[in-house]
């Protein structure tokens, strides 16, 4: 059926381009300064956008963070995904690392996961916001995996959620030191899963 209120003269494309720009500017700026520390001015000023403008695509800052807090979480709900689903602990954990390293090769996805950290711990961001990114636990989501592999004699022995903090603190770690150093080396998948395996 024709939706005779689609518009085909390329507004819609526009409007989807302006509003991934105000996304991709609003990460940037709530990884730099935190979600408190940037203002709407900040944002309207990375994006040549007017406040009014913004508030066209964004009722309030708050969507802002909400939709990029979405956004990052299609990826954690992929390793969740691998957690919950794979029958051999190694491989998955491979698999895992492997994909969250490709990841960090692109800006904007590490940026995503530097944002989920802050989301977690930062007074200052909306409870809404928070319960989003707090719907999936991948440390505890580990364990059973961790302990599987422990029991198959592939992982390390030991209390298994002190392993899956160390793995996770790892992998977060690596993510944050990108940040501070953009145009290092990142390291081999070896170097952490080296973390879990015997």
């Amino acid at each position: 059926m024709l939706n005779i209120y689609r518009r085909d003269d390329g507004r819609d494309e526009n409007n989807e381009k302006r509003k991934q720009d105000i996304l991709s500017a609003s990460l940037r700026l709530f990884v730099e300064k935190g979600y408190a520390g940037t203002a709407v001015r900040d944002i309207s000023m990375a994006t040549s956008a007017s406040n009014g403008l913004l508030f066209h695509y964004f009722a309030a800052k708050e969507d802002i963070l909400l939709a990029l807090a979405i956004r990052a979480m299609e990826s954690v709900s992929l390793v969740a995904e691998l957690l919950t689903e794979s029958a051999d602990p190694v491989a998955a954990f491979e698999r895992i690392t492997g994909s969250v390293l490709l990841a960090y090769r692109n800006e904007e996805s590490r940026d995503l996961f530097l944002l989920i950290n802050q989301i977690k711990t930062q007074a200052s961001i909306p409870a809404k916001v928070k319960r989003k990114v707090a719907s999936i636990d991948t440390i505890r989501l580990s364990l059973p995996l961790i302990c599987k592999g422990q029991r198959s004699g592939a992982f390390r022995a030991g209390d298994a959620f002190a392993l899956a903090l160390t793995y996770w603190g790892a992998v977060q770690g690596i993510g944050e030191a990108l940040g501070w150093y953009p145009d290092a080396s990142i390291p081999e998948a070896a170097c952490l899963l080296a973390i879990l395996k015997k």
